[in-house]
């Protein structure tokens, strides 16, 4: 009876032993405490960034949500929801301000603006940048050649950045007939010297002597209304070259 107790005795030991000594089997291996484990799936976050003047600032629509950015906003979002426009236009611009930081200019010709400029576009780390500077350029006098060269300028860091750029035509204005004239010449010279690049919808806003159409016109002769900004926003969604370049 007592070599049997002892006999016992020794076997639940040596499974005691065993079980101390054991390597845990669990097929699911935990954290530790104080782990840091995030399996939400990581959102990218896409800006499309507009430098322009006033009609790309909004004025002429009655009201923000009827400007062409707000409606290409809209349309952006709802196709990708994670996408957002950031508009840096102001009223009064010209190609010279949106050139980069430190550009050298020319005497009574503006400086770049560093808060609105193609330097601050590239900070956002863009998928698009959009450049609508339609009229002022022309208003102010300034020659074919400087206008073109600081498009270039611009055009020429995004295409060294593998960045996408669109540039709108020129649109009506009620100035000189001479310089009504070159908004339709030097619209073509922007679709000759950046072949896929333009949105142009000059001819649809303008009649016969480049004014604008009653129609569009917001009443001040220089900006589109309601209607004419959403000529504008059209003529975006339907270019073939822009639906593929933002995935439409």
């Amino acid at each position: 009876m007592q070599k049997n107790l002892l006999s016992v005795l020794a076997l639940a030991l040596l499974f005691t032993f065993a079980a101390c000594n054991k390597t845990a089997v669990d097929p699911v291996q935990l954290p530790s405490i104080g782990g840091s484990y995030n399996t939400a799936p990581v959102v990218e976050y896409h800006n499309i960034v507009i430098l322009g003047g006033s009609t790309a600032w909004g004025k002429g629509a009655s009201a923000h949500q009827y400007s062409w950015v707000s409606r290409l906003e809209a349309k952006v979002k709802f196709l990708h929801k994670n996408d957002t426009i950031i508009n840096l236009a102001f009223p009064g611009y010209t190609t010279y301000h949106i050139l980069p930081t430190k550009s050298v200019t020319k005497t009574n010709r503006p400086e770049a603006d560093t808060l609105r400029n193609i330097t601050t576009a590239l900070a956002k780390k863009p998928i698009m940048v959009i450049i609508s500077l339609p009229s002022n350029d022309i208003a102010n006098g300034y020659n074919d050649v400087e206008i073109l060269n600081n498009y270039k300028t611009v055009a020429d860091i995004l295409h060294r950045q593998n960045i996408p750029y669109f540039i709108t035509s020129n649109q009506p204005r009620n100035l000189s007939l001479s310089q009504r004239k070159r908004l339709k010449t030097f619209t073509n010279l922007l679709v000759k010297t950046f072949p896929g690049h333009i949105i142009d919808y000059l001819d649809q806003l303008s009649d016969s002597s480049w004014l604008f159409k009653p129609v569009y016109n917001c009443g001040d002769g220089i900006h589109p209304n309601d209607r004419g900004h959403e000529v504008i926003y059209k003529a975006f969604v339907n270019n073939l070259a822009f639906k593929k370049a933002l995935g439409f």
